[in-house]
């Protein structure tokens, strides 16, 4: 699986005040690991409790409950917090080790659709079989050494670890459509744990019985009641870990409780939101950072340099994974908003140019300036005829209505690898169809007129495809006699210059200085928030807006202040080569 996995329930807990961070673990979402130990991912979480930030609530579902149970030992000593296990694989043979082996591999080379996860899970929403699909997609298959290097696979004895401060609920999913989690793997004569099996309920518990996991968090305690946070205070917040899904699938009956909702509203998180595995949330940092919606990161937040990648439309924030792994290895704390109506937010009705701008000014506000910026406008929609605005509009909707297959875009674009592809279909399929409204709301569509408005501290780069393979950008749409803005044609190269050409983004880039990366049409208005001035001197760490679902997707290194570096493999050391990563991932 992957952060995303958790967005139907995180919406839930942003609606009761939760400021919400869902990490990826090791050998999932692009993320790639050689120890695969129960420890090594606990390890690997640690940069999220340095400096005594903790939680009000732990949620770990299925590989991630003997995870969450390792971390036991690094949780603040004083503070309540209530951990929820998810019918946690706790106990499994030898015999059924091999078997899971096996399933996985064949899940992974053999990717189900979502329709067909939504005939054999009929309580699924649509929402959760795309993300199903999407987590198996993004998974690295070495992850099944995770059963070799963790024979034998006992973690019922974790709970003799359990801090005074700590309350444990186990939720167990009926055995009659499950074997992960049994009742008689959780002790019955420790205090501060409960357990409770759930009759009719699979292992998907997040997915048939979210209301079962609310039920058990303190709300009334937990909830985040204030909009204005000092550094005194320490926020409230729930780490989510993403499960590693464990065992096969079992068919099972559908509950009546299920949310078919696929565009819940996302908004409402109070700072930020995580979409990379690691990304770190000190309080520190968070009496600085304004209200803003969902956001992938990547990268340390304590990086001196920024960049900000903004998608196109029907894509996501996770568009940017390539690009945004090179920014990081290069030393780039990296976010990435989801735009309005994007990445299941919440369906908007003002799709002008101006109100996307408008939503994005928080990633600006509160010292979050961005001196000496270089902007990378890469393919965008700077003009466009009222036919072709029909075209699009026609196109888009058809798109939106019959997502096609990784393999179909793959089929149809040689030079993009299978992460680019899956990439593509989620940001489809996450997409709300009132999108579409932006083409009718910005008639005539017409933004070449926006480069006038050029700061003295901003220089502009634009990257044009190859007219003889796409028509979004033409050469001559842009100011040739401006100071501050260049541009250049990529011969052979389309409208997906990030999947394609990602070295031609990074030659763009002045490293030493701080970067924003527009996608298509939201791009230029966005360059008339930007400060002309900043004189004053911003703090050593990055305050960073955040991820998906009023909660942030992390993928990248912590390197907090006062704390170890993060381990090798929690870094993404992504080196870029072309040729051999498109042959790796195309697998």
């Amino acid at each position: 699986m992957s952060s995303h996995s958790w967005e139907g329930l995180a919406q839930l807990l942003v609606a009761e005040g939760f400021f919400v961070v869902a990490p990826n673990l090791l050998g999932h979402a692009s993320r790639r690991g050689t120890d695969y130990r129960v420890s090594a991912f606990a390890e690997d979480l640690r940069p999220y409790f340095v400096m005594d930030t903790s939680y009000d609530v732990i949620i770990a579902h299925s590989f991630g409950g003997p995870v969450a149970l390792s971390l036991l030992p690094f949780l603040p000593k004083t503070k309540e917090t209530t951990i929820i296990l998810v019918d946690p694989v706790l106990e499994v043979a030898e015999e059924k080790l091999k078997v899971n082996r096996n399933w996985f591999l064949t899940e992974m080379a053999n990717v189900r659709t979502t329709e067909e996860h939504m005939t054999e899970n009929p309580a699924w929403s649509r929402r959760d079989s795309v993300l199903r699909a999407l987590g198996v997609s993004m998974c690295d298959p070495t992850v099944v050494e995770v059963f070799r290097q963790n024979s034998p696979w006992s973690f019922s004895g974790l709970f003799k670890n359990i801090p005074p401060n700590i309350n444990i609920t186990v939720l167990v999913s009926d055995p009659k459509f499950s074997d992960r989690c049994y009742l008689e793997h959780v002790p019955r004569d420790v205090e501060r744990l409960n357990a409770r099996v759930l009759t009719g309920i699979g292992h998907w518990i997040q997915y048939e019985r979210p209301d079962a996991i609310m039920d058990v968090i303190p709300l009334s305690r937990a909830k985040f009641l204030s909009a204005t946070v000092t550094s005194n205070h320490m926020l409230l917040l729930l780490l989510i870990f993403n499960p590693q899904t464990m065992l096969l699938e079992l068919s099972r009956a559908p509950h009546s409780d299920a949310d078919g909702s696929v565009s819940t509203v996302i908004r409402g998180v109070l700072q930020r939101v995580i979409d990379t595995p690691h990304v770190l949330t000190l309080p520190t940092l968070f009496h600085t950072i304004p209200f803003v919606v969902s956001t992938s990161q990547w990268g340390s937040p304590t990086a001196s340099r920024r960049a900000l990648l903004i998608h196109g439309m029907t894509m996501s924030s996770s568009s940017w994974e390539g690009i945004a792994q090179l920014l990081a290895a290069e030393g780039y704390f990296v976010v990435a908003p989801n735009l309005l109506g994007h990445a299941f937010r919440r369906r908007s009705t003002d799709y002008r140019v101006s109100a996307f701008a408008e939503d994005l000014r928080p990633y600006l506000a509160m010292d979050m300036s961005y001196d000496e910026t270089t902007i990378v406008l890469v393919d965008p929609a700077l003009e466009l005829t009222e036919e072709t605005v029909k075209v699009n509009t026609n196109w888009f909707l058809e798109e939106m209505a019959n997502v096609r297959t990784a393999e179909e875009h793959m089929a149809e674009n040689p030079s993009w690898s299978r992460r680019d592809s899956v990439l593509r279909v989620l940001g489809i399929a996450m997409c709300d169809s009132t999108v579409v409204e932006v083409f009718q709301q910005n008639s005539p569509w017409s933004f070449s007129g926006l480069f006038k408005n050029i700061p003295p501290n901003v220089k502009i780069m634009v990257l044009v495809s190859d007219p003889q393979l796409t028509n979004i950008c033409h050469l001559e749409h842009i100011p040739h006699d401006m100071e501050r803005l260049n541009a250049r044609v990529l011969t052979g190269t389309g409208h997906w210059i990030q999947y394609e050409r990602p070295d031609a983004i990074m030659d763009a880039i002045l490293l030493p200085s701080a970067t924003l990366l527009l996608k298509k049409e939201m791009s230029i208005r966005f360059i008339q928030l930007l400060p002309t001035t900043d004189t004053a001197e911003r703090p050593a760490t990055c305050p960073s807006p955040t991820l998906p679902v009023g909660y942030t997707s992390t993928r990248a290194t912590i390197q907090p202040k006062g704390a170890a570096e993060t381990t090798e493999t929690a870094r993404y050391t992504y080196q870029y080569r072309r040729l051999q990563t498109t042959q790796l991932d195309r697998r």
